[in-house]
């Protein structure tokens, strides 16, 4: 859960998406708690305005995004999807959530409690750095209930850890622990639960005070070598996004029927694979 930020803090609320500062630091949390931080098409909105707000502030060095409550962020919002927003969650400006592939020239670090899955996770790895609690996780679980994580995590995941590890977290929907995401490289700072945006806070405004001219030069090259090719990888997810989403409208079948039954009854088999996987019941198939 986000901890005070001080007395310097002005706080500026929107129904999704909250927009701090502190100094030369911007704080975006995203503010959908009873919903695990979901993405809606709203929220999508709000947080790609929040990142330009941002980027067109010359006094904002660095930001720091995270979520508030128990919950980073559970990915997607599937009664969204279904509702007819999954353009606006998945492909709008910036893609997903506004945010996974928004132009940006300053860094953004995530400061993780609680589950980052889906594209929960995928927020992440488009952020510069992680600092996350001794209780996080992370996890692509798409695979369980068939669609796959077209988001960045197909590819980005693989840039960040050993690429068989991260194969493995692909594939098979197992989830990382915090623990386990510091020993891969994933995950900068590990802190008791509760102090991640404390923590964030003293990194970003350790950034904020070296020379900002340096910081941009160092940050542009940086960021440049961390997005080489991902033209072609963005252009064949949503390539292969097409026959997946199928599937993922199917979830929407509650009664079985003869025609749907064995549907139904995979239907069930996936979400329970997907709640050992990370994601928790009732809202297992709520955030994608």
């Amino acid at each position: 859960m986000p901890c005070s930020l001080g007395d310097d803090q002005m706080i500026d609320e929107t129904e999704t998406v909250l927009f701090a500062r502190s100094g030369a630091v911007a704080i975006i949390t995203l503010n959908r708690p009873e919903q695990r931080n979901a993405v809606n098409g709203t929220l999508a909105e709000e947080l790609r305005k929040a990142v330009i707000r941002f980027e067109s502030d010359a006094s904002l060095r660095v930001a720091i995004l995270t979520g508030q409550g128990r919950t980073f962020c559970a990915g997607m919002d599937l009664a969204a999807f279904l509702e007819g927003q999954g353009d606006a969650i998945l492909f709008g400006e910036g893609r997903f959530a506004g945010f996974v592939d928004a132009e940006r020239s300053k860094p953004i670090i995530a400061a993780v409690e609680g589950a980052a899955i889906a594209g929960g996770m995928e927020l992440t790895l488009a952020c510069d750095m992680i600092v996350a609690g001794t209780s996080a996780y992370f996890g692509l679980p798409e695979v369980a209930v068939g669609i796959f994580p077209v988001a960045g995590g197909a590819f980005r995941l693989a840039r960040k850890i050993p690429p068989a590890k991260a194969m493995q977290v692909c594939l098979t929907a197992q989830r990382i622990s915090a623990q386990e995401g510091l020993a891969f490289g994933l995950v900068n700072e590990l802190v008791p639960d509760g102090e991640a945006l404390t923590k964030a806070m003293i990194l970003a405004e350790c950034i904020a005070r070296n020379a900002s001219r340096a910081v941009e030069a160092a940050y542009t090259i940086n960021r440049r070598v961390a997005l080489k090719n991902e033209a072609e990888m963005w252009a064949l997810s949503e390539e292969l996004w097409g026959p997946s989403q199928v599937q993922l409208t199917h979830l929407r079948v509650l009664r079985p029927s003869k025609r749907n039954a064995n549907l139904c009854g995979q239907t069930k088999r996936q979400i329970h694979e997907a709640s050992k996987s990370g994601l928790s019941s009732p809202q297992v198939l709520g955030h994608f």
